[in-house]
């Protein structure tokens, strides 16, 4: 995947169509809604929790990332004395929301 493809704004919201469709979307210039995903809803519940699932994870991404990076570089430098295992688990982290997949 090229990472010169960004992925469209957050927030994301869940929508609900007419007919009980779920759809993620996001606000536009104009303040209008433009639908990025659709959700294949079969009944059973998980459908809306998965739906919010995916916009709780995507809107708090790049805040958590931006955190990350803010302590690992405080460490890095010597104003924090984090224990090297929670650093090593936050490097593992960045690396991970990082990777361009």
């Amino acid at each position: 995947m090229s990472s010169e493809v960004k992925h469209t704004e957050t927030p994301y919201r869940i929508g609900l169509r007419k007919t009980g469709e779920l759809y993620i979307a996001t606000p536009n210039v104009n303040g209008v809604f433009d639908i990025i995903a659709e959700m294949a809803c079969r009944g059973t519940g998980k459908d809306e929790a998965n739906a919010k699932f995916i916009c709780q994870c995507c809107n708090s991404h790049q805040p958590l990332v931006d955190c990350l990076k803010e302590l690992v570089r405080r460490d890095d430098y010597g104003s924090l004395r984090l224990p090297t295992q929670a650093k090593d688990a936050m490097v593992k982290a960045l690396k991970l929301a990082e990777k361009d997949e």
